[in-house]
């Protein structure tokens, strides 16, 4: 018989509690702070946890493929927390211990006490490989959201366990998945969130990262192609604004014409987070004349005997832009962005 919701949350809530007293603000070794009486018997319990929290992901992905009607992907965000707490234990070391009882022994009677010693430290922990693993492309979305969720959070709460070597693969991997997405699943804002995530954790690192430069550069520039593509879209166009503000804050690609395009027409209207990605780019670089061509310009001055209007009167337009009431065009109002900033000047 399977545990309630209920017991499920507490049972959570247990372990959360027991991570905390054992490593206290993330120890993750004796001599840091952490604490166990026994402390080989405490790795073999976490990794005990680790495997049952990996059944009880996969178990959730399994219900929610064959559930008839709509049902919500995610995982609860308690659960997540949990496995990125023991993941940021785990994934440090280089051999998975598993704890072997006596009755595990006395089944096996050619076993000596040296040889069940022997056997507590023996299947390697795969790291990051293991995470790249649940994030393959032809997993469902009922496979590859949790693991998301999971690399979000861990890259989110422990930036620093990222090594440099793995920075590439998973930006790689997560840049297959944000081009695939626009064309299928639900996938796409978990993919969003974990690219922002890597995005400050690459920040973070950069100087440890030299090696990588050229390949890097390669990836974050389709990730910034891509993310400009999907800010018209409902599902991901705000959190495709988001990314492109973190990469811009943290100057991992330079901001190109078709950046400043989306806020010179009817890509996307205004909003708040629209504006804080426009606000970045505004202290990072200047504002260029105009995002035409000069073949697109001389087209405009041959037909209207006049140029194109300049992209900062564009983006002043873009920014000043009015709500309209759908029956009428009588009743309008300024954009919703337009009274934040007078309230909070």
């Amino acid at each position: 018989m399977r545990p309630s919701s209920a017991l499920k949350d507490e049972l959570v809530k247990f372990f959360q509690l027991q991570i905390c007293v054992h490593h206290p603000k993330g120890a993750k070794t004796l001599e840091t702070g952490a604490h166990a009486e026994d402390w080989v018997r405490w790795q073999g319990q976490l990794c005990a946890l680790y495997d049952a929290l990996v059944s009880e992901i996969s178990q959730i992905g399994s219900r929610g493929k064959y559930a008839t009607g709509s049902r919500h992907i995610a995982v609860k965000e308690n659960l997540i927390e949990l496995t990125a707490d023991v993941c940021h234990q785990l994934f440090s070391q280089s051999t998975h211990v598993q704890e072997v009882t006596s009755s595990v022994c006395r089944d096996t009677q050619r076993d000596s006490p040296q040889s069940c010693k022997r056997r507590r430290i023996e299947q390697p922990l795969t790291n990051w490989e293991g995470i790249r693993s649940k994030l393959q492309p032809h997993h469902s979305d009922f496979d590859i959201i949790p693991w998301l969720q999971v690399a979000a959070a861990l890259i989110s709460r422990y930036p620093w366990i990222l090594p440099v070597d793995e920075l590439v693969p998973l930006l790689g991997l997560l840049c297959q998945l944000q081009g695939e997405q626009q064309r299928r699943g639900e996938r796409g804002p978990y993919v969003l969130r974990c690219l922002r995530e890597l995005a400050l954790c690459h920040a973070t690192g950069s100087s440890n990262a030299s090696a990588h430069t050229a390949e890097l550069a390669r990836l974050w520039a389709r990730v910034w192609a891509l993310a400009l593509r999907g800010v018209g879209s409902a599902q991901t166009g705000t959190l495709s604004l988001e990314l492109l503000r973190t990469i811009v804050q943290e100057s991992l690609e330079p901001v190109d014409r078709e950046f400043w395009k989306v806020f010179s027409g009817a890509v996307c209207k205004p909003s708040l987070v629209g504006a804080l990605s426009l606000a970045q780019a505004l202290l990072k670089c200047s504002v260029p004349k105009s995002v035409h061509s000069r073949d697109v310009i001389s087209g405009v001055l041959m037909e209207t005997g006049g140029e194109p209007p300049t992209l900062r009167d564009s983006v002043i337009s873009w920014l000043l832009m009015n709500e309209h009431n759908e029956e009428t065009e009588e009743n309008c109002r300024p954009h919703l962005i337009i009274t934040r900033s007078s309230i909070t000047s």
